[in-house]
């Protein structure tokens, strides 16, 4: 029982924080910037991948809430893999920004104001969510990959909307800096790859603690 309301009081936590961060970054942070302008930060996997693991907390959160009433017991599989999807995104963005994004930019930017939720707390609660407390049964090796969808499917707009279409023509600019002197096959084939690794060791510590 303990357990349920640990996961409950996570849950609610990044569910609120995010609520909260988006909130801010939106109306506070960019106060000045027109809509459109307010918009573009949506186009950002920290944002993308933040969003989803507050989305899963939610339902995840809610299916809890009833159980408590009916007695539903451990969370079902589908749960735990949307758990493992999203605690690999944030995870993907984690480990980016610390290996990548905060030396290039500097650590300080990276760890202030709508960047400290979104790139370390953000990921974190996910974590230890996932692997201490979410642990109702072990997630086998095909599924195990799943956690790495969300960096294919981002890797592919990114792709269309930076290398295909290009700023110029109504596309983004390269923000993360994955395509620079063209070398987008590398840095995509580099990232999907650290996405699956990631979600393989995400899915071998969350199994490691429930043996």
């Amino acid at each position: 029982m303990q357990r349920i309301y640990a996961s409950m009081a996570i849950n609610a936590a990044i569910v609120c924080l995010t609520l909260y961060t988006c909130w801010w970054t939106y109306n506070i942070f960019q106060r000045g910037k027109s809509t459109q302008q307010k918009k573009e930060m949506f186009r950002f996997y920290t944002y993308n991948s933040n969003i989803l693991s507050a989305a899963v907390s939610l339902v995840i959160l809610i299916y809890e809430l009833v159980s408590l009433s009916t007695g539903a017991g451990a969370l079902p599989e589908w749960a735990v893999l949307l758990r493992l999807v999203a605690t690999t995104s944030v995870a993907v963005t984690f480990l980016t920004v610390v290996a990548f994004l905060a030396p290039a930019a500097g650590f300080r930017e990276m760890y202030t104001k709508d960047a400290f939720y979104m790139h370390l707390v953000g990921p974190i609660l996910a974590v230890v969510q996932f692997v201490f407390v979410e642990n109702s049964f072990g997630v086998g090796f095909p599924m195990s990959l799943l956690g790495a969808s969300t960096v294919v499917i981002y890797a592919v707009i990114y792709l269309y909307k930076v290398v295909i279409t290009g700023e110029g023509k109504g596309g983004w600019p390269d923000f993360y800096f994955f395509n620079q002197n063209g070398r987008w096959p590398v840095s995509f084939t580099v990232m999907i790859a650290a996405g699956a690794l990631i979600s393989l060791g995400l899915t071998w510590a969350h199994n490691s603690f429930i043996a």
